[in-house]
């Protein structure tokens, strides 16, 4: 996957951890990943 979006020019982020069980670090860097798509989808329209 991420060899096509570089392909393809696209910014990108790769987050280590393991999402299911637990990580807490995990957990808040996903939020915080979709906070920030949210706001920049809301910008857009």
């Amino acid at each position: 996957m991420v060899a096509d979006l570089e392909r393809a020019g696209k910014r990108h982020a790769v987050i280590t951890g393991v999402f299911e069980g637990g990580d807490p670090v995990v957990e808040a860097e996903i939020a915080d990943w979709c906070k920030a798509a949210q706001v920049r989808r809301r910008y857009r329209r």
